[in-house]
């Protein structure tokens, strides 16, 4: 057996080894002192935004608490965004898209600071990169709620969030009107009126009437997508059980015998 550490102690000290150095003291000039008051080396501002993209802040750490080190992620991206805005929304939205994160809501609230950024230039692309973060209605509305803390509702924000909608094809923005409807106190209702998406497709101007109206012109509406071999129709049917109008949106596809329905009073 070898016994390799004697020549690394202090009575047998290896060349450029300093086997005195301890965690509370500086082994490389280099080093900086980190939470833990022990010394290690610095990662720069684009790890840092990376690794927060992945793990966050939530909850804090041992050392440290979820604000200070909010606070020290959200000062990187910042700089970030100085030293190459296109780079840093980019990352953002790669890192959210490829699905290395647990969690969306890191690069939610990295892009809600780029799009309340001082820079139009910088809110332009944070804003187009919009889609890309956030794909489902909950992380519109986490979205929505982190910017409205950062910025009030102006002109481009209104027209990001309506191209949401109507970039969307109508059997896919349906799906995203059902199943999402709401989250947190927030509605589809409630974005739209902020928003005002509007659309010359009869289907999807059905949808947006059905989300803030609660009702449609036509009794029935119906489209099908050639492409995507399905079909999606929105119609009114009156309930034997009730006087009242029951809305229902029923999502089907060909030669199958399931399909959903939502109904609301």
């Amino acid at each position: 057996m070898s016994n390799y550490a004697q020549h690394v102690t202090k009575s047998g000290k290896k060349a450029g080894v300093n086997a005195d150095a301890t965690q509370m003291a500086k082994a490389d000039p280099r080093q900086v002192k980190n939470n833990a008051g022990g010394f290690t080396f610095e990662v720069d501002r684009w790890k840092q935004l990376d690794r927060f993209l992945v793990l966050g802040a939530e909850g804090g750490t041992y050392h440290s608490t979820e604000k200070k080190l909010v606070r020290e992620n959200a000062k990187a991206l910042t700089e970030c965004l100085a030293d190459d805005a296109a780079a840093a929304i980019e990352q953002i939205a790669a890192v959210s898209e490829s699905g290395r994160a647990p969690k969306n809501s890191p690069a939610i609230f990295a892009l809600a600071i780029a799009a309340s950024h001082g820079d139009v230039v910088v809110r332009r692309l944070a804003l187009a990169a919009l889609p890309r973060v956030c794909r489902t209605g909950t992380h519109l509305f986490e979205f929505i709620d982190q910017v409205e803390q950062l910025r009030g509702w102006g002109s481009a924000l209104k027209r990001a969030v309506a191209a949401w909608y109507t970039s969307r094809d109508p059997g896919s923005l349906a799906y995203q009107l059902v199943k999402y409807q709401q989250r947190n106190g927030r509605s589809h209702r409630d974005v739209m009126r902020q928003a005002h998406p509007k659309s010359d497709d009869t289907v999807m101007s059905a949808l947006f009437r059905w989300v803030v109206a609660g009702s449609l012109d036509e009794r029935s509406i119906q489209r099908k997508d050639q492409a995507a071999g399905c079909s999606c129709a929105i119609s009114t049917q009156r309930t034997p059980r009730s006087t009242n109008s029951a809305r229902r949106t029923k999502c089907f596809a060909p030669r199958t015998s399931s399909f959903a329905t939502r109904t609301r009073d």
